[in-house]
């Protein structure tokens, strides 16, 4: 009988790792990850911060995730009962924004004053408002705004200021537009 031998480098048989693997999508709770198999293996081991997924295509959508926390991303290729080494990456989820302020309204309006009053969105405990451009920092949910001029229309807007450990600082505006009453033209 004749037998064919055919030397092979170690390398060769070595399971492949992923390639490129990158995080895209980012949310406040998941990510995705994509990655290039390293050969032709098509079952991958993915760890996230201890927790294994098994993949059966070079992507993973990756959900149930803390807001605002750094993740430690490893993928090996599975061959067989091997494994290769990892790709690794890290992503940071986002932090969820501040939710607006709610129920804005002008609780009292006079001739040069506006008087605002509205609910938290959340936990906030200070905010931001604005009339026609000029900034107030307020820390009640109530705030007058004087020195305005008569009969004229002003855009008033309030956001909120986040807790310390949220990344987005303030939140969307909750915005109302306002007339200062008009004074009566004096008798004669």
């Amino acid at each position: 009988d004749f037998y064919s031998v055919r030397c092979v480098k170690a390398a060769e048989l070595a399971c492949a790792a992923p390639k490129d693997l990158k995080v895209s999508d980012i949310k406040d709770d998941s990510f995705i990850l994509t990655w290039t198999p390293g050969a032709d293996e098509t079952t991958w081991m993915v760890t996230v911060n201890g927790k294994t997924y098994t993949a059966s295509e070079p992507k993973l959508v990756v959900e149930g995730l803390a807001e605002n926390t750094k993740y430690d991303v490893q993928v090996a290729s599975v061959c067989g009962t091997d494994h290769s080494d990892a790709a690794t990456v890290s992503a940071t989820t986002l932090a969820k924004p501040c939710p607006a302020p709610t129920l804005l309204e002008a609780s009292k309006v006079t001739a040069n004053s506006i008087t605002l009053t509205w609910a938290p969105g959340a936990d906030d405990t200070a905010w931001t408002v604005s009339c026609n451009g000029k900034e107030f920092e307020a820390e009640k949910n109530t705030i007058t705004i004087s020195d305005l001029e008569e009969g004229t229309k002003y855009t008033v807007a309030v956001k909120a200021l986040c807790p310390e450990n949220k990344v987005n600082v303030e939140s969307v505006a909750a915005k109302l537009d306002v007339t200062t009453e008009a004074l009566p033209c004096p008798k004669p």
